[in-house]
């Protein structure tokens, strides 16, 4: 979508915006720089971006309500989703285009027309390439409490169409059934999936025709369910749980000339004593040509308030090759309040490795370095992989900075920077950055920071439930939802926007919504550290 169209509908709101942030930045991931203003309103968000990256990259994307109806154009996505992917891997695509959502009572409707995009990797923002023109419409209605039903549309060369059910048989248990065309392939799906306070269960099973996809357009290769699949969780008591996972995955595209298959199929036990806790994982990795195994011992355990220690056994055996086992240990020390130090050795073969690492929060700076170990059984040659990253965050006045290094399993190094401000041309009416949802929340949260002197603090930085937010100038927050339901109320003292340290004095661990004309306004209360 060109960005002419999104500018004009942009520049009539961006002048009352609460919030809007600044950043720039580079990185060496995708070899390219960038800059990107994000603002926020009570009826709007969205951002505008501009960067290089093997060329001039444009991107932005809007969302506002009209009425009671939303209009989202630009750089967006589209989910592919049905109710029986109770595995959640993300089935979606990016769009390039226009969506109108409509709530009606139960019922949700969105229209879009574009067309799908590929990602350029630009930093700081989504930059997208336009590729093969779409549209359609989904639905999703609630017949009952317990029935809702579900409908997608999509028109590209080979046309998509599903439609499913879910039913809520009792809380937290749910089954679903979807069946359809997808590419012009007929597919059908069934899962189920119960939650209980000692057990989890999920389960699905997917048949479809050979070609079938959810959208028939030219895309890298992604991963699919295929076949049966399960995961059960076992909680016997709160310092137990064991798990057993069995997944098929098909890997291909519209590009693709051939697909891969693979199972994989994983054991976990976790437990915990006190200051102890151990983790033993086993898993196995099935495709037509070969076999492999790989799984890891974990114990940690804290000695006192300030030193945890972990050893970790990693253990491979790939078919027809020896077993090989990597012990680890990891130990961590908080020497001071802003001053935590790690060390981490490694015993491979005939040859040992010690790296160090921690962190530091200074008054104006946080320096991080440290490392992770990501188990991923389908890599066959490589299941374990380890990262070292190094974070650097400093304040300056009303900007904040940040600088990560990252050395990948490979041995190359990346590196990424951005400068980023909060501007506050909405003057004294309260803003943060807040998602934009069909239908305007009835429900209001609104509250204030100030020090201990009654001063307000911008900038401070809060969650209401999940959703993150900032203060404004007079130290004003607000926040709408849709239900009166109590939510965590959190102060989140390293991710301040203004420069220096605090505490908190004061705050509610709960907040509970209410109507305009009755929404108490929350005090919160902080003191900044010398």
């Amino acid at each position: 979508m060109g960005l002419v169209a999104l500018g004009g509908l942009v520049e009539s709101r961006v002048a009352s915006a609460q919030v809007i942030q600044l950043e720039a930045g580079a990185d060496t991931y995708v070899g390219g720089l960038a800059t990107v203003a994000r603002f926020w309103g009570p009826s709007y968000d969205g951002w505008i971006g501009v960067g290089e990256q093997n060329g001039m990259r444009l991107g932005g994307f809007a969302r506002v309500k009209i009425g009671r109806d939303t209009l989202r154009i630009g750089n967006d996505f589209l989910s592919l989703d049905y109710p029986t992917d109770v595995f959640n891997l993300g089935h979606a695509i990016l769009l390039q285009g226009a969506t109108w959502q409509v709530v009606r009572s139960g019922t949700r409707t969105s229209f879009f027309a574009g067309t799908n995009a590929t990602g350029t990797g630009t930093p700081l923002f989504a930059a997208q390439r336009a590729g093969q023109a779409l549209a359609g419409v989904t639905v999703s209605d609630s017949i009952s409490a317990r029935f809702r039903l579900h409908g997608r549309l999509l028109l590209t060369t080979r046309q998509s169409m599903s439609s499913g059910v879910e039913w809520s048989a009792a809380p937290r248990s749910t089954a679903a059934a979807t069946f359809g065309l997808g590419a012009n392939r007929p597919f059908a799906a069934a899962s189920y999936s119960r939650i209980r306070a000692h057990y989890e269960v999920k389960t699905s099973a997917i048949a479809m025709n050979r070609g079938y996809r959810r959208a028939y357009l030219d895309e890298p290769p992604r991963s699919r369910l295929d076949g049966p699949a399960f995961e059960l969780r076992l909680h016997p008591s709160p310092s137990l749980s064991l798990s057993v996972t069995r997944q098929t995955f098909v890997r291909d595209s519209a590009l693709a000339t051939r697909s891969s298959r693979a199972t994989g199929t994983s054991f976990v036990v976790a437990t915990s004593s006190g200051a102890t806790h151990a983790t033993l994982a086993v898993s196995m990795a099935e495709t037509p040509a070969r076999t492999d195994h790989s799984g890891y011992a974990a114990v940690g355990r804290g000695l006192g308030s300030r030193v945890t220690v972990d050893l970790y056994l990693l253990a491979v055996s790939p078919q027809d090759r020896p077993l090989v086992v990597t012990p680890i240990v990891s130990a961590r020390e908080q020497i001071a309040s802003s001053l935590r130090i790690e060390q981490v050795l490694t015993v491979g073969g005939d040859h040992q490795t010690l790296s160090l690492g921690g962190n530091w929060m200074g008054a104006l700076t946080d320096l991080s370095l440290g490392y992770q170990i990501v188990h991923a059984p389908l890599l066959l040659e490589t299941p374990f992989l380890r990262t070292l990253y190094v974070a650097l965050r400093f304040n300056v006045g009303e900007y904040a900075a940040h600088v990560t290094t990252t050395v990948l399993p490979t041995g190359e190094t990346r590196y990424s920077a951005s400068i980023s401000t909060y501007l506050y041309p909405g003057g004294g009416d309260a803003g943060q950055p807040a998602l934009v949802t069909p239908g305007l929340p009835p429900y209001l949260v609104q509250g204030i920071v100030t020090d201990e002197s009654g001063a307000p603090v911008r900038g401070a930085a809060l969650a209401i439930g999940t959703v993150p937010l900032f203060s404004d100038r007079t130290g004003r927050f607000f926040l709408r939802v849709r239900s009166r339901r109590p939510l965590p109320f959190t102060v989140v003292l390293n991710e301040f926007t203004v420069a220096g340290q605090f505490a908190l004095v004061s705050a509610p661990a709960l907040v509970t919504p209410a109507t305009d004309a009755t929404a108490a306004v929350v005090g919160v209360v902080v003191r900044r550290l010398p």
